[in-house]
C-alpha cells in the first residue's frame, strides 16, 4: 500500500511541476473584456434573478456563483483570479489521473495520458485565454470536469463491482455537474456508450447489451430533461436529416475528420521548429490537408494494434472510437464558433475530445512498447516540450495585447486618489480597456469616489449624455508610441 501511495505521489509531483510550468505566465496577465463577464455585481446577477422561475437562466450557474464570490474576495488583485484557474487545471489534471488509473489499472499508463492531456495546447490554449476567463473557464470548467471525471469512475467501479452505492453517486454527480454548467453535456457520451460496450465485452448476449443500454438511461434522461428546459442551448441552422443528407453541401465528414488533424497536429509544428520558424508558422488549413491521410492511418493502426494486444481494454476502446466521433459530429452540427475547413489553430471544442484522445494515446503507447517505459516517457516528453515551446509562443502574443490593458490598468490605481470625486473618465482605446473592465472597475475602485470609467467607443458605451452633467470629464488614452497612458482633462 505504502508502495503504491509513493508511487501516485511521485507521478503527482511531476503532473503538479507540468501544470505549473506550463501555465505560470497566467500570473502576468490581466483580464480583459468578456473574462469579467461573471466578475460584476450588477451586470448579470440582477437580470439573472429577474428571470428566477425559469431554470433557462441558470444555465451558467457555476459562473454566476464562482464569480460572485471571487470579484468580492479578490477585488482588482489580478493575479489572484489567474492563480485560482491554475489551481482549478492542477485539480482537474489529478482527477483526470485518477480516472485513468481506475479505467487501465495502471498507474504509469494513467500518468502518460495525463501528461498527453495537460500539455495538449490546441486543446487547451483558446480555453484559457484571458478574455474569455469568465464566459468559458468559470462557466464551464472548475467544478463540473472533476465531478464528470468521479460521475465516471464510480459508473466504472459500478459496472465492476455491481454494487448500488457506486451507481447511484454517479448519477448524483452526473446530475449536479449539468445542473450547474450546461457545458457538461458535451462529455455525455462516454456515459451513454460504455455500458453498453462493457456489457457486451463480457458477454455477446442481447441481455447482456440491453443491460448495458438500461444502466446508460438514467444518464440519457438527464441529458434530454436539460436539454428540453435550457432554450438558450445552441441550436442547429437546419434539420439534422437534411444536414446528415447533404455530405457534399455541409462537408461533414471532411469537418470531422479535420476536428481529428487539428488535435493531432504536432508533426507540423515539428516541422515549423525544425525550420527555425515559430512553432504556428505552418498552421494553417492547406497544411493539415496533407495530414489527413497520415493522421488516418496512425490512429487506425493504433486502434487495430490495441484491439488485437489489449483484449481487456476493448469495451473502452470502442466508447473513446464512437464517442470521440460523436463529439467531432456535434461540434460540427452546432458549434458556430468552430470552422475547422477554415481554421486550424486551438479551439475550445477540442478540449473535451482531447479527454478522450489522450486516454487513446495511452493505450497505444503502453500496448505497443509494452514494459519500454524509457519509450513511452522518451516519446509524451517530446509531446510535452513540443507543446510547451508552443505555449511560450502562445503566452508571448497574449502577454502584447494584455500588457497594454495591464498599463491602463496600473496607472488607474496609482492615480484613483487623484481623480476628482464625481468624475466620468473616458479610457481608450476600446479596445484595450472595454465596457467590462470599465463597470468592473467603477464597481471596485470608482464607486466610493463616485467616479465612473466608461469605454471611449460609443458603440459599447452611454458615456455622451452622462458628459454634460459629470463633475468632471477626463479622458485617458494609452499610446502605443510611447507606451504610456495619456491624462486629458477637459473639465
Amino acid at each position: 500500500m505504502k508502495i503504491t501511495l509513493l508511487k501516485n505521489l511521485k507521478y503527482l509531483v511531476v503532473i503538479a511541476l507540468i501544470t505549473f510550468f506550463i501555465w505560470w505566465p497566467l500570473l502576468d496577465m490581466v483580464l480583459q473584456w468578456e473574462g469579467y463577464m461573471y466578475l460584476i455585481p450588477g451586470n448579470v446577477y440582477e437580470s439573472t434573478l429577474r428571470n428566477i422561475g425559469t431554470y433557462a437562466s441558470f444555465f451558467n450557474l457555476q459562473g454566476l456563483i464562482l464569480g460572485a464570490l471571487m470579484t468580492r474576495v479578490f477585488g482588482t488583485q489580478m493575479e489572484y483570479y489567474f492563480a485560482f484557474e491554475i489551481g482549478s487545471i492542477l485539480i482537474t489534471n489529478i482527477a483526470f489521473f485518477y480516472l485513468v488509473k481506475i479505467l487501465l489499472k495502471n498507474s504509469f499508463s494513467a500518468f502518460l495520458a495525463t501528461i498527453i492531456f495537460a500539455s495538449n495546447y490546441f486543446a487547451l490554449a483558446d480555453i484559457h485565454q484571458p478574455n474569455l476567463y469568465s464566459g468559458v473557464f468559470l462557466e464551464r470548467l472548475p467544478i463540473n470536469i472533476p465531478l464528470l471525471f468521479t460521475s465516471f469512475m464510480l459508473l466504472h467501479k459500478y459496472l465492476e463491482r455491481n454494487k448500488l452505492h457506486f451507481y447511484v453517486f454517479s448519477i448524483v454527480l452526473y446530475l449536479f455537474s449539468i445542473f450547474i454548467t450546461h457545458f457538461s453535456i458535451f462529455f455525455a457520451f462516454p456515459f451513454f456508450l460504455y455500458p453498453f460496450f462493457f456489457r457486451l465485452q463480457r458477454s455477446l448476449k442481447f441481455k447482456s447489451s440491453f443491460s448495458g443500454m438500461w444502466t446508460a438511461l438514467p444518464y440519457i434522461l438527464i441529458v434530454l430533461f436539460f436539454l428540453f428546459i435550457d432554450n438558450s442551448s445552441p441550436v442547429p441552422k437546419i434539420g439534422l436529416f437534411e444536414f446528415l443528407s447533404t455530405p457534399k453541401i455541409n462537408r461533414y465528414p471532411e469537418a470531422i475528420v479535420r476536428q481529428l488533424v487539428s488535435i493531432s497536429q504536432f508533426p507540423i509544428v515539428i516541422k515549423a521548429l525544425l525550420s527555425g520558424s515559430p512553432p504556428l508558422a505552418f498552421n494553417t488549413p492547406h497544411e493539415l490537408t496533407s495530414l489527413i491521410l497520415p493522421t488516418l492511418i496512425v490512429y487506425t493502426a493504433g486502434f487495430m494494434f490495441v484491439y488485437v494486444k489489449n483484449e481487456r481494454h476493448r469495451a473502452l476502446l470502442f466508447t473513446i472510437l464512437c464517442a470521440t466521433l460523436a463529439m467531432f459530429f456535434l461540434n460540427t452540427f452546432i458549434a458556430t464558433r468552430l470552422n475547422v475547413l477554415e481554421d486550424a489553430g486551438s479551439n475550445r471544442y477540442f478540449f473535451v475530445p482531447s479527454i478522450l484522445v489522450s486516454v487513446f494515446w495511452a493505450l497505444v503507447l503502453t500496448t505497443v512498447f509494452a514494459k519500454k517505459y524509457i519509450v513511452t516517457i522518451a516519446i509524451t516528453l517530446v509531446f510535452f516540450v513540443v507543446n510547451e515551446i508552443t505555449f511560450r509562443q502562445h503566452f508571448m502574443e497574449v502577454l502584447k495585447s494584455t500588457g497594454r490593458t495591464q498599463a491602463i490598468i496600473y496607472y488607474i490605481s496609482q492615480n484613483i486618489t487623484r481623480f476628482p470625486q464625481k468624475s466620468l473618465i473616458i479610457v481608450g482605446p476600446s479596445s484595450d480597456f472595454g465596457p467590462y473592465e470599465a463597470n468592473f472597475f467603477t464597481y471596485h475602485i470608482g464607486r466610493d469616489k463616485n467616479i465612473t470609467f466608461k469605454t471611449e467607443d460609443v458603440g459599447y458605451s452611454d458615456w455622451p449624455p452622462l458628459a454634460s452633467s459629470a463633475g468632471h470629464l477626463i479622458y485617458l488614452n494609452y499610446e502605443k508610441k510611447c507606451h504610456c497612458v495619456h491624462q486629458k482633462i477637459v473639465k
